[in-house]
């Protein structure tokens, strides 16, 4: 009989194997299909790109301008790295590998970690748990894929997790917790607000064990122990980020990105977030994996303050918190239909609901009435499984109120990763054009862009094969002047932005004339996209010819064809005279 029972074990942990593995599969080949089937994060692009800079002795200021210190650049050195000495590879393929790599070391180091959480019992929980991990680290659209936010997110995981066996008081083993750490450290630092998130975990667990000398672990002094020193080697060999960078910027940016603080609050992945934290506090008291959710809760706070400051709602700020989010609701879920505490389901069901009417009305979807009928009939269902489960087919009838609740729950963030999937089909659709262009007339030839965000020249140069020479991502600057100039052009703020226009127009430059790219793109677009607002019928040649040292340069060049994309979308294209 014992050897029946052991069999039978077996035979289910290798079918749960099985299942997972195909399940890891399936997402693999999901996440390749997304990435390969629209265009590179714009911004991933850039940072490969300055990082290549960076590596082959480029510096901050003088050949690229960026705002962000450069551990998200010491980051991307393996890939600069490999397409140094293998440029026959294709850059997006090193790029997409790259992160599936290290999704998957990081779904590896959580198995290992949730092993000592879950108990053997609990495999099927454990499964849920990992292939979420590895849902929101690869089943994301390329708005998100590649972001320092999901970087972040992809080498902090591990770290929470860690956390909450630090909540517990368990132990771990050492070679593994000093490669959680030294991915921590690295995830921490790619921007100085994620910082938050960490300093967060320290509050929490002095108040818990009350003495700053039982705090001293493993983790957090291999992760002091590369902060500093790469606070100050940050200093030492890039000083003009510190001098330079940081105060000029201070003076333009956030003046053309700016909106209402209040805007912070009412951000779709931020309400979402905050509907999964009280989600969690209603039902914290009977959940069985009360300190895991714990951690994921500091994890969805921590980052969330990380989001606060920086000021700026753009919906890949909130990204890991977003992700949390997702891997905490699937763990409140497990717990619900394992404990079938139907009263708090139905507090949560209509919570959820009455807010996600409002979330879909901020997506912006044709038909969004369609959308809100779907939510009537997940909560209808669900209050129907609910209530007739009291009199027959009581398990049959908790398992479809759980999965009414589920898709409840998830149908937001299915909709908006659908919905920015989407939008990258569309980017990478209006670049085929540009991409046409640069391979049939600048393939390894140098080229510039006057446009005010990154759409256009990230990734296009890249798909193409041509060089970017410009050492900004894109006229930074300008928005913020133009802003100001529309409301008040004899305004002091006004006055102010002009004088920095001047000197960056200058070494706007200085960067033509010396490094002669062949063709220039002009965004002639009937409507000027920025960060936030867009400008109607705005002339960039008309202002930058104010300039006395444009000018210089620009007499060397001659207006050689147009790039019709969509309507409203132009490219005017400029080649140097020979």
């Amino acid at each position: 009989m014992n050897s029946l029972k052991n069999n039978f074990k077996n035979h289910s942990l290798n079918y749960n194997f099985i299942t997972f593995f195909i399940s890891l599969i399936g997402i693999y080949l999901f996440s390749a299909y997304i990435q390969f089937t629209t265009s590179m994060n714009i911004d991933a692009c850039n940072a490969l790109h300055e990082a290549t800079l960076l590596f082959s002795g480029g510096k901050y200021f003088f050949d690229f301008y960026e705002t962000t210190p450069p551990m998200f650049l010491y980051f991307d050195f393996p890939m600069v790295f490999i397409l140094k000495h293998y440029p026959e590879l294709n850059f997006f393929m090193v790029f997409f590998l790259y992160y599936l790599t290290l999704s998957t070391m990081t779904v590896a180091l959580s198995y290992f970690i949730v092993n000592k959480i879950f108990k053997d019992t609990e495999n099927i929980q454990k499964s849920i748990f990992l292939l979420t991990i590895a849902f929101v680290l690869l089943v994301q659209p390329p708005y998100f894929f590649g972001q320092r936010e999901h970087t972040a997110l992809i080498l902090t995981i591990p770290y929470f997790l860690l956390f909450a066996l630090r909540l517990e008081s368990k132990k771990i083993d050492t070679v593994l917790t000093v490669i959680i750490a030294i991915l921590a450290s690295v995830g921490f630092a790619i921007k100085p607000q994620f910082c938050l998130a960490f300093f967060l975990t320290e509050i929490v667990l002095l108040i818990k064990r009350k003495s700053l000398f039982n705090i001293i672990r493993i983790e957090n002094s291999i992760i002091y122990s590369v902060f500093i020193p790469y606070t100050i080697s940050t200093y030492m060999l890039y000083p003009a980020y510190f001098h330079v960078i940081i105060p000029l910027t201070l003076k333009f940016y956030y003046v053309g990105i700016s909106q209402p603080f209040s805007s912070l609050f009412f951000q779709k992945h931020f309400i979402f977030a905050l509907l999964t934290m009280i989600f969690f506090l209603l039902e914290r008291k009977n959940n069985p994996k009360k300190i895991l959710c714990d951690a994921m809760f500091i994890g969805i706070l921590g980052y969330m303050l990380s989001y606060i400051s920086e000021m700026v709602p753009w919906d890949y700020h909130i990204f890991t918190t977003f992700a949390f989010s997702i891997i905490l609701n699937a763990l409140l879920l497990v717990a619900f239909f394992i404990n079938k505490n139907e009263s708090t389901l139905r507090r949560i069901a209509y919570v959820f609901f009455v807010f996600l009417v409002y979330l879909f009305n901020t997506l912006k979807i044709p038909n969004v009435y369609q959308s809100h009928l779907v939510l009537f009939f997940c909560l209808l269902g669900f209050e129907l499984a609910w209530f007739f489960k009291s009199y027959f087919c009581k398990k049959t009838l908790h398992i479809m109120s759980t999965l009414f609740l589920a898709l409840l729950i998830f149908i937001f963030p299915i909709s908006s990763e659908f919905f920015a999937y989407k939008t990258g089909a569309f980017v990478k659709m209006i670049n085929q054009p540009i991409v046409y262009f640069l391979n049939k007339y600048a393939y390894n030839k140098p080229v510039y862009f006057f446009e005010s965000v990154l759409n256009y020249e990230y990734p296009p140069v890249d798909y193409a094969g041509a060089i970017h020479t410009s050492r900004f991502c894109y006229l930074l600057w300008l928005p913020s002047y133009l802003k100001e100039m529309l409301k008040d052009p004899d305004s002091k703020e006004t006055l102010k932005l002009k004088k920095i226009h001047e000197y960056f127009m200058k070494l706007m430059s200085e960067d033509i004339a010396r490094k002669k790219p062949e063709f220039i793109f002009v965004d002639a677009s009937e409507y000027i996209a920025t960060p936030v607002f867009v400008i109607k019928n705005f002339q960039y040649l008309t202002l930058f010819s104010k300039t006395p040292e444009f000018q210089a340069v620009w007499k060397k060049y001659h207006y050689f064809d147009s790039i019709n994309i969509v309507p409203y979308y132009k490219l005017d294209v400029y080649e140097l005279n020979h």
